[in-house]
């Protein structure tokens, strides 16, 4: 085999996985910490075929290859101070994979104590994982995701011929299905973690899973939930140091501060609007979930603006057309509120500061400041407004 070209390929894997990766650790291990993985897959007869483990150990990157033993497996062994995410790529150099390697044939493992097998035909992607506890909890956890994949395959394909056809009434019916579908895998998701506060699995759906800005609430109703096993490992105390630290962009909080230009070049603060209900809008001109939402916001505004209540909408824009497509959107609805951006697109401290990912968001902020409300859409914010003006 031509280790140049593997190394060359390696890196193209490790390079992607490097993003995913972040160090986990949990329970201390005791004094025999000694992990082993064998993978042994039905197809792979090469003894030129190899293996990666991937890991990342206070802030360092670690990696260890296998190649096929005696019994045609790949076997990694070693010691690691506590229990450790990591990842396994098996690469498809001189096989017929059912996996195009350029797709990439990995999948996330824990480190811990114990034999870990792994077992498949030619994938790592559909091999049964079985041996160590962690391990196995994570399967359980996954074929979560896994019993909506065909579903959401099924709505893309969907939704991309009705946005072929300009078939505007079925692009809203799939997009409301798809978050419907999304927000029964999220609850299924945290039934698994109730369910598993004494697994780093849940740590570490929290920590991926649960905004801990915009959901700083729930973040921190969730983590006292853990295992006290979970809490007190670095991990746990991690999280716990970042739940200390972080301005939470919740509800019953002081809203943070933002100020940007106007599209007239005059800067405005969300502080100076304080006095009156501000629905605080992150939208973006290319967004269709937002073009959506557009009348509504347009309904509310005109209902409620001379009873205390206005809208500052703050823009994801970005690139070199920004300025234009954002003033232009802004004339063709209509929209006679209050609009700042810095045009930076997600990359703007604003969306940082709210723990923006996804538009459209917003927060209701009452005249003191204090966040009453989030995301607040449709006949939502209309039931709200008309609560709190009356």
């Amino acid at each position: 085999m031509n280790l140049t070209k593997t190394k060359k390929k390696y890196w193209l894997f490790a390079s992607f996985i490097a993003l995913a990766i972040f160090s986990f650790y949990s329970f201390t291990n005791d004094e025999d910490s000694t992990y082993r993985i064998k993978i042994k897959m039905e197809q792979v007869s090469l003894e030129s075929e190899s293996a990666f483990l991937i890991w990342k150990d206070n802030g360092i990157m670690h990696t260890d290859t296998a190649y096929l033993n005696e019994n045609k497996e790949f076997v990694f062994e070693g010691k690691i101070p506590a229990i450790n995410r990591a990842f396994l790529v098996l690469l498809h150099e001189k096989m017929v994979p059912k996996v195009d390697p350029r797709a990439g044939d990995r999948i996330p493992v824990y480190l811990e104590k114990g034999e870990l097998l792994i077992a498949g035909k030619d994938s790592l992607l559909t091999a049964k994982v079985s041996g160590t506890p962690e391990n196995e909890t994570r399967q359980i956890f996954d074929a979560i995701g896994k019993s909506y994949e065909g579903k959401i395959k099924t709505m893309n394909t969907a939704y991309a011929a009705a946005m072929e056809a300009k078939d505007q009434a079925k692009v809203d019916e799939l997009a409301d299905e798809y978050n419907k579908l999304i927000a029964e895998r999220i609850s299924r998701e945290k039934e698994f973690f109730l369910a598993h506060t004494n697994s780093i699995v849940s740590m570490d759906w929290l920590r991926g899973n649960v905004n801990i800005i915009q959901d700083y609430n729930t973040a921190k109703e969730l983590f006292n939930k853990l295992s006290d096993n979970i809490k007190k490992s670095p991990a746990g105390l991690i999280y716990a140091s970042v739940l200390k630290q972080v301005k939470p962009a919740d509800i019953n909080f002081q809203a943070p501060d933002i100020s940007a230009k106007q599209p007239s070049g005059e800067s405005l603060s969300l502080r100076s609007l304080r006095g009156q209900y501000v629905l605080l809008d992150f939208w973006a001109s290319w967004s269709a979930p937002c073009r959506k939402e557009i009348p509504n916001m347009v309904k509310v505004y005109n209902e409620f603006k001379d009873k205390g209540f206005t809208i500052l909408s703050y823009s994801l824009d970005g690139g070199n057309n920004a300025l234009a497509q954002w003033t232009e959107a802004i004339e063709k609805n209509g929209l006679t509120w209050y609009h700042i951006s810095d045009l930076a697109g997600q990359n703007s401290l604003p969306t940082q500061l709210y723990g923006v990912k996804n538009v459209p968001t917003n927060f209701l902020i009452d005249p003191n400041g204090i966040i009453i409300g989030k995301n607040l859409h449709g006949d939502e914010l209309e039931t709200k407004l008309k609560e709190v003006l009356k």
